[in-house]
């Protein structure tokens, strides 16, 4: 856990000394070390850091081990449905990651590039508060999108990092593109295509119930919408997934009933990227009733529930400036006493 506690306090160290009025380019200086602390923490983690670290390894050795046209023939046959397969682009994926270096590590240094760059550029263009931002990443979001689901740490960082800039600018073809690319990978980032026409939604009311009462039905038929939802896209096979639980899904449905009593001081605050935020929300919470049906379904709501690490900073803002430093430091010190008593495990290469 030391390793990640030091991250942390680098972290704090680079806000005290580039994000305030003095530092030129401060926030972008900020943001790019943060996001090269993680590029190493991922990239350099040793292989029994990350509940599928090894088996991504496994797979990736078998791919290096085949010429590329059994792989064609293989994407091919999964396409055709000659053999049962899935995410041939993950596959491609591999293959090119081998031909350039046999070594898995390779794969991992690229995953992780690609993982912090995205990120590093989602918080920078959207985060009224990087330190916290990183901080909500570092406690929260890390075990996912870092160490463990690489199939879905690429589909992520495409969709939601890089994908946001298009839904902002309206971009549909793009950011279709991208999601299909994506879906190759890992099948999963469709249930993305919903927010690129909700996310200007008016927040109203009428509409909040709309999503309570949605919330509640997919409560009541969660196994079913959760078996559509998983088939095809191995949900249904993998292990229990454990990163959130009731402790994430509480966070949640406090963080929710906050925005929802502060969105008028959001809304108002002109900054228009409140209404994405909320939004993406909103779209969670419809999804958060399958995570009882099977806890797996959290990797779904993870889609949607990254935008928490832009829509928590300015639900702080929001409040007076007499209340707003003392709730800032109370939760950053009740994010790091979270992330403490969990006692997270961490080894370099």
């Amino acid at each position: 856990m030391i390793i990640y506690l030091i991250n942390i306090l680098l972290l704090f160290i680079w806000k005290l000394i580039f994000l305030n009025e003095n530092s030129k380019n401060g926030k972008k200086i900020f943001v790019f070390l943060g996001s090269i602390q993680w590029f190493i923490l991922s990239a350099f983690r040793d292989l029994n850091i990350g509940d599928d670290t090894q088996r991504y390894g496994m797979m990736f050795y078998q791919e290096t081990a085949r010429t590329w046209s059994q792989t064609f023939s293989d994407s091919y046959n999964i396409l055709t449905g000659v053999t049962k397969g899935k995410d041939i682009g993950f596959m491609f994926f591999q293959k090119l990651c081998a031909s350039i270096n046999g070594d898995y590590r390779f794969m991992l240094i690229v995953i992780a590039a690609l993982l912090a760059t995205s990120l590093g550029v989602f918080i920078y263009r959207n985060s009224v508060d990087p330190f916290f931002s990183f901080l909500l990443f570092s406690c929260l979001f890390y075990s996912f999108f870092a160490i463990t689901g690489e199939r879905q740490t690429i589909a992520t960082s495409l969709v939601i990092f890089f994908g946001y800039e298009l839904i902002k600018k309206r971009k549909l073809v793009k950011f279709l593109i991208i999601v299909f690319f994506a879906a190759l990978i890992h099948k999963s980032c469709l249930v993305c295509i919903p927010l690129y026409f909700l996310i200007n939604k008016k927040i109203t009311n009428l509409y909040l119930l709309c999503i309570a009462a949605t919330a509640m039905i997919c409560f009541f038929f969660r196994d079913a919408l959760f078996s559509f939802l998983a088939s095809g896209t191995g949900y249904e096979s993998y292990s229990t997934y454990t990163t959130g639980g009731y402790t994430f899904t509480t966070m949640f449905l406090v963080v929710a009933a906050l925005a929802i009593m502060f969105k008028n001081n959001m809304l108002n605050s002109n900054n228009e990227q409140a209404t994405h935020f909320i939004n993406a929300l909103m779209l969670a919470l419809c999804v958060l009733p399958l995570t009882f049906s099977n806890p797996n379904a959290m990797r779904i709501v993870q889609y949607f529930s990254a935008f928490l690490m832009l829509l928590i900073p300015l639900i702080l803002q929001s409040f007076e400036n007499r209340y707003r430093l003392f709730l800032t430091f109370s939760g950053e010190i009740l994010l790091v006493v979270l992330f403490a008593l969990q006692n997270p495990v961490y080894y370099f290469m």
